[in-house]
């Protein structure tokens, strides 16, 4: 069979091209769409019992999930029961200078159990002891393996050597693993996190993470955040009055309901893209089958049986759905690449391996078959069907197209329009909401915008004379380039989201307590970025210390507290 059918495909290399590239298209969309699935919503995180570890929130009076403040933190991790570990965890970026050129490295500060948490290894030296996190013995870091490899040469007698970060000492105590979640995350060193004697309990800037005893369940140990919590409220009303906990899985968390909703409709776009070609290539068999009537007609008066028949045919399109698996994992993957390439930087989360590997090669050879079988097993049973009395007779060949098989191309025909038709009202809807998006007033000019990161000192309270003299400097030096129009300073940038929050009080309602984002800027910021203003002023040169603190709010902000 599978001689024969290489002679039949060889015969007609057109149609044979053309039937293999159609399925090389609809294979290679669906592997490469498939890895991008498999590697963010299916395949484990990597850590050992992942379903216990969890993620903590402080909860607002009129809200779901918010940052955590220091001294919040520091209460949850003396008086929960629940958790084997817990850490705090906040960003940041050191300069590493000493090694050529200073590089601004991403950093992560976070508590000593940080690693116990997430059950990770050093390859290397040593992840934090538990007092490392005190003041005065955080002077220590851990580096990724993709920095190390990189800056350092990969010298493995780096562990225990000092090296500079922000101008101080730190010494280098392990290396975490290659290839994995933490070479994919943005941090390039990880620091102890050392919180101040007195750390405030209204300034919401930590993320925390816990891993749960065995045997403890989820709601056990949100019942316990829920009541340390309260008590916490107890005990400082004017601060925390109606502010709780949250605790959420890990792995619910790591891919938000935007992202797991748009690879759900890849998935069902590129199946639909797979029916498409099926139906294609079946109609083609079937009219191949038509022109090899006669020749079906006389291998059955010959004695071949209708089952026999259908093997022969079958093997033929199997043969097409493997060599078009074989193109498509080539394609599947320069797709997947390109793919890649679009994405902003860290859009998946660190914990997603995004590669083609066996679990991919399976998946393809599922649906190289399942795809052999739908547009060869119809061409197939019409085939075995055929009256070989009638076709060998003069004119069989007219009346091989009967009613069967007209019928049959029909409804692949009805399929392939219908499965079009999908594609192209989803595809119209996602390209009008498209132009919707590059069209939203965002309500500032981005044009000739330009933004870069700064290392500033990783201490949450620096000396404010001296970070301001800093900060001056560094704008009138930016403003002085040729081309620069303004610059200005500001602790994220527009439409991503807020660094910090802090809960406030209208002094109409002092009553009611309520959170909100905020960013620190300097006055230029709204110069800079050309924002309208609706009312009032903008922040300017008065507004510094010593005088009345003021802040500018947005049109948002208004309309919910204060119409």
């Amino acid at each position: 069979d599978i001689r024969y059918a290489g002679r039949v495909l060889t015969k007609s290399p057109g149609g044979t091209v053309f039937a293999v590239l159609t399925i090389a298209l609809a294979l290679g969309a669906n592997a490469a769409i498939f890895t991008l699935v498999d590697g963010v919503l299916l395949k484990s995180t990597g850590y050992p019992h992942a379903d216990r570890i969890v993620q903590l929130w402080e909860k607002p009076p009129h809200g779901t999930r918010n940052g955590i403040a220091a001294a919040n933190y520091i209460d949850w991790a003396k008086q929960a029961r629940s958790f084997e570990a817990m850490a705090a965890e906040t960003d940041g970026s050191m300069t590493s200078t000493g090694s050529g050129e200073p590089k601004s490295l991403p950093a992560g500060m976070v508590s000593a159990p940080y690693f116990d948490v997430f059950g990770v290894k050093a390859v290397l030296g040593r992840t934090f002891l538990r007092d490392e996190d005190q003041p005065g013995k955080e002077k220590v870091v851990v580096l990724t393996y993709r920095l190390w490899s990189s800056l350092f040469g990969g010298d493995r007698g780096l562990i225990g050597r000092t090296i500079l970060l922000n101008g101080e000492p730190y010494t280098v105590i392990g290396v975490l693993p290659g290839a994995s979640q933490f070479d994919r995350n943005p941090n390039d060193v990880w620091v102890p996190l050392a919180f101040p004697a007195n750390p405030a309990r209204n300034y919401h800037y930590l993320t925390a993470v816990a891993r749960m005893k065995p045997g403890v369940s989820l709601q056990q140990a949100q019942a316990e955040m829920s009541s340390i919590a309260n008590g916490i409220a107890e005990l400082y009303p004017d601060l925390k009055k109606d502010w709780g906990a949250t605790v959420d899985r890990y792995i619910d968390r790591l891919v938000g309901p935007e992202l797991r909703s748009s690879l759900t409709i890849l998935m069902w776009a590129v199946a639909m893209v797979l029916l498409i070609g099926c139906a294609n290539l079946a109609n083609l068999l079937l009219a191949r089958a038509t022109l090899r009537s006669r020749e079906i007609a006389l291998r059955m008066a010959l004695g071949a049986g209708r089952g026999r028949i259908a093997r022969m045919l079958l093997t033929e399109s199997l043969m097409l759905s493997i060599g078009g698996a074989i193109a498509g994992v080539a394609l599947g993957y320069g797709l997947l690449k390109w793919i890649q390439m679009l994405l902003p930087p860290f859009y998946l989360p660190s914990e997603a391996n995004v590669t083609m590997d066996g679990r991919v090669l399976l998946f393809l050879a599922v649906v190289t078959v399942l795809t052999s079988i739908a547009f060869g097993l119809a061409p197939a049973v019409q085939a075995s069907r055929c009256d070989s009395a009638e076709a060998l007779r003069e004119g069989g060949r007219s009346s091989s197209a009967g009613r069967g098989k007209l019928y049959a191309r029909h409804v692949f025909v009805a399929a392939q329009v219908a499965a079009a038709f999908i594609l192209l009202v989803g595809g119209g809807l996602l390209i009008r909401s498209f132009q919707r998006l590059m069209n939203v007033d965002t309500g500032f000019n981005s044009e000739g915008l330009v933004a870069g990161y700064l290392p500033l000192p990783m201490e949450r309270s620096p000396e404010s004379g001296s970070l301001t003299r800093y900060v001056d400097r560094l704008l009138e030096e930016v403003r002085a380039v040729p081309g620069v129009r303004d610059a200005a300073v500001a602790t994220g940038l527009p439409l991503q989201g807020w660094g910090d929050g802090m809960p406030f009080r209208m002094a109409a309602k002092p009553e009611e307590r309520v959170g909100s984002g905020f960013k620190i800027v300097t006055p230029g910021y709204f110069r800079a970025l050309g924002l309208r203003l609706l009312a009032g002023r903008f922040l300017d040169e008065r507004d510094v210390a010593g005088m009345p603190y003021v802040v500018v709010v947005n049109d948002s902000f208004v309309k919910q507290y204060s119409p």
